[in-house]
């Protein structure tokens, strides 16, 4: 998808609206030329981001504010995950390229390496962080820096489980959180969506975020270039 540039405003009051977004997927890539690219929204002014799951490739390569989630939020994201694959030029987070708030995520981000504040989890955070896990490589949590039991990196043995969410995330209420049964490995699943019964749809969600929470790791081996 294509995602077309806002205009050059602050998105003044009578373009501010309160939006909840609740439940959403999404697994389809995303090109984008200036600012404000997400896997599930671009720019948030007001409302709350919860219960989401993005696993797709983002890419601008001259561009801003990019994140798995969100790509500028004012509004706090929480309890949400992210495997995602971002190539822009600054600002860029597994879940978000800027948010006031970010609660209850994990991330699992590929961002390429000359991008300007880049984090596993943020590009920039404003007011808060807290209880927020990401694939320990070779990032910290926002624009090189790791806070204090409130952004955790784990090992994919940690992050990864079957039937019983890991004790790695410790911090994640459990309610909220579950991983699938069998025999494959396994990323944790949001219980909103993977037990959700919504009429019409629900069979759908259930299958797609089992799809997406099963982890299949692609390696390249090269020969000189």
């Amino acid at each position: 998808n294509k995602v077309d540039d806002p205009p050059d405003s602050d998105f003044g009051t009578e373009l501010d609206n309160s939006i909840e977004i609740v439940g959403s997927i999404n697994d389809g890539d995303i090109t984008f030329t200036t600012k404000n690219a997400g896997g599930i929204v671009g720019h948030a002014s007001a409302g709350s981001i919860t219960y989401n799951i993005s696993r797709c490739t983002i890419t601008g390569n001259e561009g801003s504010n990019a994140g798995g989630i969100a790509g500028y939020s004012n509004v706090e994201v929480s309890k949400s995950l992210s495997v995602c694959t971002i190539t822009a030029k600054a600002c860029v987070g597994g879940i978000a390229g800027y948010s006031n708030a970010i609660t209850e995520c994990y991330s699992l981000p590929s961002i390429s390496k000359d991008t300007e504040q880049k984090g596993a989890i943020a590009g920039k955070v404003g007011e808060l962080i807290d209880a927020c896990y990401f694939l320990n490589e070779d990032m910290q949590a926002v624009d090189g820096i790791d806070y204090n039991l409130k952004t955790v990196p784990l090992t994919m043995e940690q992050m990864t489980g079957s039937s019983i969410l890991p004790e790695a995330y410790s911090n994640f209420e459990a309610d909220d959180w579950c991983i699938a049964d069998g025999e494959g490995t396994y990323i944790p699943q949001i219980t909103f969506i993977s037990d959700n019964d919504a009429n019409y749809i629900s069979d759908a969600l259930r299958k797609k975020s089992l799809e997406l929470t099963d982890l299949t790791i692609h390696i390249n081996f090269y020969d000189g270039e």
